[in-house]
């Protein structure tokens, strides 16, 4: 059987505004990451384009 028994979920401080609660694991994570990872990505599809063009001429 479980140790605990399972919570009560529609009681969660972590549900505010129809939210669930993974919600809160992402703002553990800095907002510069998604940010950088954006603009990596960003610059890495610019790169591949530039690339395609070149090897079309």
């Amino acid at each position: 059987m479980l140790a605990q028994p399972p919570k009560d979920r529609s009681r969660s401080p972590h549900r505010t505004n129809g939210t669930t609660s993974n919600s809160t694991a992402n703002k553990t994570l800095p907002n510069q990451t998604d940010e950088q990872t954006t603009a990596n990505n960003k610059i890495k599809k610019e790169n591949d384009s530039q690339l395609r063009m070149k090897s079309l001429k």
